[in-house]
């Protein structure tokens, strides 16, 4: 029962985790697409357009000129808005690049940095080892020195007492 709650916590926590980028990608592609298929409804106008011919002798008039350059225009300003999303998209992905790159310098840096304080850690625990070693052995000679002079002093303090026994 825990490991299917778990599982389900952590499906929901990645499908809810859809980064920015992702649904900004998406919003992006939808705009773009909206756009090709107005282009494409701009396009069908003016091939209907150039087929209209109010003339008197079936030509094109000026009004059925002015017509098609309206939706000329308006193809024009569709691929402008096109032009600018895909531009937009490109300047994004180059700009996720450049932020990748930089979060990976950093992270190089950063582990760096922490590699070169493990080693100067690791440095002075190693000296911190030898000089208690050190310390140690010398903490040893001076135990064997008290009680060796522990030793003498009762030594002495035996032989005076029997020197004083005998007077």
């Amino acid at each position: 029962m825990t490991f299917l709650r778990i599982l389900f916590f952590g499906l929901v926590f990645i499908i809810s985790a859809v980064p920015v980028a992702a649904q900004k990608d998406f919003s992006e592609r939808k705009r773009l697409y909206d756009l090709m298929e107005e282009r494409k409804k701009n396009f069908s106008n003016y091939l209907e357009s150039l087929e209209k011919k109010s003339g008197i002798f079936g030509g094109r008039t000026k009004n059925d000129m002015r017509a098609s350059i309206e939706v000329l225009k308006a193809i024009v300003e569709t691929d402008n808005k096109i032009i600018s999303v895909l531009n937009r998209a490109i300047d994004f992905k180059v700009y996720e690049k450049t932020k990748t790159n930089y979060d990976r310098l950093d992270t190089d840096k950063r582990l760096i940095n922490l590699i070169h304080a493990s080693d100067t850690l690791l440095k002075q625990v190693n000296f911190l080892k030898q000089e208690l070693s050190k310390s140690e052995s010398v903490l040893r000679k001076q135990r064997v020195y008290i009680v060796l002079l522990l030793i003498g002093l009762a030594f002495c303090l035996i032989c005076f007492y029997y020197k004083q026994r005998k007077t």
